[in-house]
């Protein structure tokens, strides 16, 4: 395979791979199995922003407080055409207040990412993911929130998504 051919997989299962380096490719991984296992991957990957608007998707915490609200989707598994890494998390409360944010890829079953959010006042904040993982095409992920007072205050979030 050339280089500039990237990985190209249309049969096999569960298939690892680990510490690969991408070096001027133009079609990087192209998995349409969808369930290779990914880890350590170097390259020069596209970045997109997720959902690609000001807006933002809402996710509203619990009434009562310190309780998580709904499971929410940020990112439809249809949209997930390649492996992807969630890199960057940014978020705008309603509210000045502390809220908790996870991540989940399992619609809320497990969660892959918590991120606590603290703020003095209504203001967008862009944090970094702490995680690493590398998620198959067609994953769904979603997220919910908390909120230290209740009342069903939401956040915008928006994901800062690399497609391997």
């Amino acid at each position: 395979m050339k280089s500039e051919d990237g990985i190209d997989i249309d049969t096999g299962s569960e298939q690892h791979f680990d510490k690969i380096l991408f070096h001027h490719n133009t079609k990087n991984i192209d998995d349409a199995v969808c369930d290779s296992l990914w880890n350590n991957l170097v390259g020069e990957f596209p970045v997109t922003i997720a959902p690609d608007n000001l807006v933002g998707t809402t996710l509203t915490a619990d009434n009562v407080a310190n309780v998580f609200g709904a499971d929410t989707e940020l990112r439809a598994a249809l949209a997930a055409t390649k492996p992807f890494k969630v890199l960057m998390t940014v978020v705008k409360p309603q509210v000045a207040q502390f809220y908790q944010l996870r991540l989940s890829a399992d619609s809320g079953v497990t969660w892959f990412e918590r991120i606590m959010v603290s703020t003095a006042r209504a203001a967008g904040s862009a944090l970094p993911a702490s995680t690493d993982f590398i998620f198959n095409c067609g994953t769904r992920i979603s997220g919910s929130i908390k909120a230290a007072s209740g009342g069903g205050d939401t956040m915008q979030v928006w994901l800062k998504i690399q497609e391997i």
